[in-house]
């Protein structure tokens, strides 16, 4: 898995993975494991978010080329992986654009899926969605002005818009009304609170 990210991070310099683990023994919390790298040269300590036992792992061609392997606390096979990807540094789009490059990410991130689900033993991923983040002080409207009627997507309650991947819009490419640009995009997807720390 770690090389496919590296092998997709030669093209998509923007993309990120989070590896989730999940405890499967009665009473163990995230809190009581730890995790390392086993590598030649150490271990190397790996940050858990607390909240849901997700992670990221440094990239490097030398670990890589070791095969060293994720090693936690618990005993073997009492932990759940689970793992996704998105892509990061999506420049914010501009009142006006056509949403076929709007949407050019999402296309990006199902090209990764593809090349990822090559991997054998992978479990599906989710539905790419590209997440216009909005600062508290601000709310977000996208209005995707299509020849059959406005579709409008508003923030929600962590002040980002959500926008699914629609086919029919792609064939059409109506213009998209960004009133007020977002401070962040990102394709995503799991909601952003589910990143590590």
């Amino acid at each position: 898995m770690e090389e496919a990210e590296n092998n997709l991070s030669k093209t998509y310099t923007n993309l990120y993975m989070f590896i989730r683990i999940t405890p499967t023994t009665p009473g163990v919390q995230i809190k009581d494991v730890n995790v390392y790298i086993d590598a030649k040269e150490g271990r190397i300590p790996v940050t858990l978010n607390p909240t849901n036992g997700s992670f990221s792992v440094p990239m490097r061609d030398k670990l890589l080329a070791e095969g060293a392997w994720i090693v936690t606390s618990q005993p073997k096979g009492t932990m759940n992986f689970g793992w996704y990807v998105g892509l990061t540094g999506v420049k914010p789009p501009s009142d006006g654009i056509r949403y076929r490059e709007l949407m050019r990410p999402v296309e990006d991130m199902i090209r990764i899926h593809r090349e990822m689900a090559k991997i054998p033993g992978i479990p599906p991923l989710l539905t790419p969605v590209l997440k216009m983040v909005y600062t508290n002080d601000t709310g977000g409207t996208i209005v995707i002005r299509a020849s059959s009627g406005d579709k409008i997507y508003k923030t929600d309650g962590s002040h980002a818009v959500i926008v699914p991947l629609d086919p029919i819009f792609l064939t059409e490419n109506p213009e998209v009304g960004i009133p007020v640009p977002a401070a962040e995009v990102v394709v995503t997807e799991q909601p952003e609170n589910d990143k590590p720390h």
